[in-house]
């Protein structure tokens, strides 16, 4: 029997008989059958659980009259991660904004619950951050053939079509093709280095007036993730 967590216990409790009879039903077979849910998806599914209910009350308490602390929190979010994304995406980023502002709400509530004894941080684990970058990697390329249609694979022939040719057969699939499908890969590694980093710190955020609350979810340094770890600087 895995070690499990107080939460994980009470989820396996309950659900462990339906979860086990699922995976066999998918021709899986649980390590531990008595305990098919580990840590990691436990955590995952209170973040879910928290976001859920957290996104139920603000919008229970909406007024444009009277708004409360908690409506203010959520717009200065909103507008944060819209004028970042006006920024790098351009106009039109509006209708993006939603699904980054989940995304960016998910990894800083997951890696700020690992603070809190009796839990852990489901991006410790690589398949987590994986998922979320997975998601992105088929979020972004999903809009880009809905706004572009087949257009958009044109993206990947090169701007002179007349060499396109050569370079579908020499650059983009020898050099460029593996380096474009190992984004996903290389957000993964980053974050998991990031959230790594900042647990080796003692302390993700908060440290001395230099680490901010930002540091949660990207790098220092870079606009986009930096997996440098901030106590190795010659400056700290």
């Amino acid at each position: 029997m895995p070690e499990q967590l107080w939460f994980t216990e009470i989820l396996n409790h309950l659900f462990a008989g339906p979860v086990t009879g699922l995976l066999r039903a998918i021709h899986i077979e649980p390590h531990y059958p008595d305990a098919p849910i580990p840590n990691g998806v436990a955590m995952q599914l209170l973040v879910f659980a928290f976001l859920v209910g957290l996104f139920a009350v603000v919008r229970s308490r909406l007024s444009v009259e009277r708004p409360g602390a908690l409506q203010h929190v959520f717009e200065g979010l909103h507008g944060f991660i819209q004028g970042q994304s006006e920024d790098v995406i351009g106009h039109g980023s509006g209708e993006f904004t939603p699904f980054l502002m989940v995304l960016m709400l998910f990894i800083l509530s997951s890696n700020l619950l690992g603070l809190i004894p009796g839990f852990e941080s489901p991006t410790a684990l690589a398949v987590v951050p994986l998922g979320c970058a997975i998601c992105a990697f088929v979020y972004y390329n999903v809009q880009g053939l809905k706004h572009s249609g087949p257009a958009y694979l044109k993206h990947f022939l090169g701007p002179v079509w007349w060499l396109a040719q050569m370079i579908i057969g020499c650059r983009r699939i020898k050099k460029r093709g593996p380096d474009y499908f190992s984004r996903a890969a290389y957000i993964c590694v980053a974050a998991a280095g990031l959230h790594f980093c900042a647990a080796d710190d003692g302390v993700p955020v908060g440290s001395g007036g230099r680490r901010t609350l930002g540091m949660a979810l990207v790098g220092r340094r870079s606009p986009v993730v930096s997996t440098e770890c901030p106590r190795h600087r010659p400056d700290d």
